[in-house]
């Protein structure tokens, strides 16, 4: 394969990794404001003095921890996601060294 082809699928790799960080950066965010949210939701739940009020603390309670663990799961694939890719990123690096590598000692043979 092509040095300049294999430098084009590494750069591709190293997009798809920066993506997939930011996406990553993203959910936490996420999970962060679903901890919040679930804080803010307990302290209304004990500090209630009607039933009506009650239910309302309950269900934002369990609204936010639903979120805190769909982020949960979110980054436990994307965090997969970028392992896989950090793993062909290497293997392709590995192989664009060896394709430059063997270019340059064909240039050597031929002057």
């Amino acid at each position: 394969m092509s040095v300049n082809i294999i430098m084009s699928q590494v750069k591709r790799l190293e997009s798809d990794v920066a993506s997939l960080n930011k996406k990553l950066s993203t959910e936490r965010a996420k999970e962060a404001k679903a901890i919040d949210k679930a804080a803010k939701a307990q302290k209304k739940l004990i500090s209630s003095k009607n039933a009506t009020t009650l239910r309302s603390a309950q269900r934002d309670l369990q609204s936010a921890m639903s979120a805190e663990q769909k982020s949960k799961e979110e980054q436990a694939k994307l965090s997969k996601q970028i392992a896989n890719k950090t793993k062909s990123l290497s293997t392709k690096r590995t192989s664009l060294a060896k394709e430059q590598t063997k270019q340059r000692g064909f240039r050597c043979k031929v002057f």
